[in-house]
């Protein structure tokens, strides 16, 4: 009989728990934006990015014809 109350108890506080999981997450999800935390700081998007140079050659994906390439190797 112990036992049987035990497993009771047990599957009770399981179910509380994953209860009280989901519902935080909705009262989370839910609730109001606004975080009066310390640690929040703003993003700034201050961030541009310096334009790269090109580092191939003039040819790079030019098409050469396979015979082309064929004589180059006799």
């Amino acid at each position: 009989m112990f036992k049987f109350l035990g497993l009771l108890l047990l599957i009770v506080i399981s179910a509380f728990l994953i209860l009280g999981v989901f519902l935080g997450r909705v009262i989370r999800t839910f609730g109001p934006t606004n975080k009066t935390k310390g640690n929040t700081r703003k993003k700034s998007n201050n961030y541009t990015p310096e334009p790269s140079q090109k580092k191939f050659s003039k040819n790079e994906g030019e098409y050469i014809s396979y015979e082309e390439i064929k004589d180059d190797d006799e």
